[in-house]
This record gives C-alpha cells, structure tokens and sequence, in this order.
C-alpha cells in the first residue's frame, strides 16, 4: 500500500554515518537473500590529504540494522584512489 514499515530502522528509515567526511550512495540493490545492498564512495581527511574509498554496505532486510556477516561489520571500504606527485586522483579500476 506504500506505506512505510515502521520495524525497519527507526520509523521506517536508516540513516547511515560511519564511513568518513563525506559520503554518497550510487546505487541500491536488493540481493537474493532479500538483503538491501548500497554501494558508493566515502572520503576521507580534507584538502590534499582528502582520499576516496568504494563503499559497499549491506543491510539485513528485515530490520535496516548492518549486517555483521558481511565485511567488517557489513561495511566494506576499498581504498580505491590515490595521489600523484602533482596531487591528482588516480582511480583503480575496480569490479565489486
């Protein structure tokens, strides 16, 4: 009926801030075990010592909360980019 679950997380919503000074989420899945799987970047520090991470988060289905068999403690952070001598990005190529 669209209305939302109010079991899930706190009055139907999740909120997360656990993965560095900014983060973004980019895509939202649902996996086969009905757990909802987030993927995005976080960065962490400031000016050039800032660096950028690929977040993975996956949350149980049923009530919002991570899921603690996934990663470390149902987050998984890849440290994806890096410096250059002039202090550009340099982005890995990555397939999660």
């Amino acid at each position: 009926d669209g209305s939302a679950d109010l079991a899930f997380g706190s009055g139907g919503v999740v909120v997360l801030f656990a993965f560095g000074s900014w983060n973004e989420a980019y895509d939202v899945e649902i996996d086969s075990g009905g757990r909802i799987v987030i993927a995005g970047s976080a960065v962490h520090g400031s000016g050039r010592n800032a660096h950028n991470d690929i977040a993975v988060v996956r949350l149980q289905g049923t009530n919002g909360a991570l899921d603690p068999s996934f990663g470390s403690g149902g987050v998984v952070l890849v440290h994806a980019a890096s410096k250059s001598s002039s202090g550009s990005q340099a982005w890995a190529g990555l397939e999660i």
